[in-house]
Formats: structure tokens, sequence, C-alpha cells
């Protein structure tokens, strides 16, 4: 697997469990800035670990080179991961409400 799928399922799993566990799905509804919540935390994490690999040595697994293309390859999977959620997302909350209409 590459890294792009691995961050295109977690993009995924993340909103499923957005959508499923209700103590999260509570709070997750009547969060305004869901979206832009999503699109930060998804940015920040592959750029996190790579300022992580990049200066204090840290091992990780995936390849992160130590550029400015390395850090720019860390934010697309970032920019994956929240396509995969916001596809996930639109796929699940348009099968429940057509659950919803049917009961």
């Amino acid at each position: 697997m590459t890294q792009e799928t691995i961050a295109l399922v977690v993009g995924g799993i993340v909103s499923v469990a957005l959508e499923i566990i209700p103590g999260l799905r509570d709070f997750w509804s009547k969060w305004e800035w869901r979206r832009v919540s999503l699109l930060g935390l998804f940015l920040a994490v592959p750029i996190v670990a790579w300022s992580l690999v990049c200066t204090a040595g840290l091992s990780l697994p995936g390849t992160y080179t130590c550029t400015t293309q390395g850090a720019f390859d860390a934010a697309v999977l970032g920019l994956v991961a929240f396509a995969g959620s916001q596809t996930t997302y639109l796929v699940i909350t348009r099968q429940s409400a057509n659950a919803r209409t049917r009961a």
C-alpha cells in the first residue's frame, strides 16, 4: 500500500467514526467548523510527522525526505486523507438519510 492509499483509508475511517460513535456523533453534529477542523487535522498530522523526522531524527514508517518537496508531499498526504473523509462522509450521510425516510 502506498502512503496515499493509507491516508485515504484513514480519512474514511475517521469520517465513519465521527458518524457512528454515539457521544462523538452528537458533539460532531453540533460543531460548526467540522470540515475546517478535519482539514486542519489532516494537514497538521503529516506535517508534524515530517518535521519530527527531519528535526528530531525520529524514525517513522514511510519515506520522508527532508526537503521542501518532502514537506509538500506530506501536505498532499493530508489533503488525500481529507478528500477521503469528505467522500466517505457524503456517502454515509446520504445512506442514513435514505434509511430514515424509508423507516
